[in-house]
């Protein structure tokens, strides 16, 4: 509750996964509109393959604390990402990854791919596409699509 409103001011128009207000179907309906607005569009989909299992922790606290100075949350997310996991009578503690079902695990994987995957696509590849671009993202499924391409001999 104290960290969705100091990201949701920074997120990009782009990601629509766990957020207030967004689901996938608006998702689908923004890709659908950027595909009719540029006329008919080349379109990739991608997943980031086991995205939720393999978020590397020290990175993810880097990007964390970019914004946030509170110690105590800092601590607080720290204690949620090795939190140990109870299967089969056997409890281990992740070196990676965010755990599913956790409820700060939605807005932490947002922050991440903010950072790595949003501000990439809107500051370095958008700019750099010769007709127009854009980039839909729910969670960790992207769709990008655009109506012109620039050639590497472009770049």
């Amino acid at each position: 509750m104290v960290l969705e409103p100091i990201y949701e001011q920074q997120f990009h128009d782009v990601s629509s996964g766990f957020r207030p207000g967004k689901s996938q179907h608006m998702a689908l309906d923004r890709l659908w509109q950027e595909v009719m607005h540029m006329r008919g569009a080349y379109v990739i989909d991608f997943d980031i393959s086991e995205y939720f299992d393999t978020i590397d922790h020290r990175l993810l606290r880097e990007v964390v604390q970019k914004r946030v100075r509170d110690g105590g949350i800092i601590r607080m997310i720290g204690k949620w990402l090795h939190a140990g996991v109870l299967e089969a009578e056997t409890v281990t503690y992740p070196r990676a990854g965010s755990p599913q079902g956790g409820v700060i695990s939605p807005l932490l994987s947002n922050i991440y791919l903010h950072e790595v995957l949003d501000e990439w696509f809107v500051k370095q590849v958008k700019p750099r596409m010769r007709g127009k671009a854009a980039m839909v993202r729910f969670a960790d499924d992207q769709y990008c699509c655009s109506n012109g391409v620039r050639t590497l001999s472009e770049s």
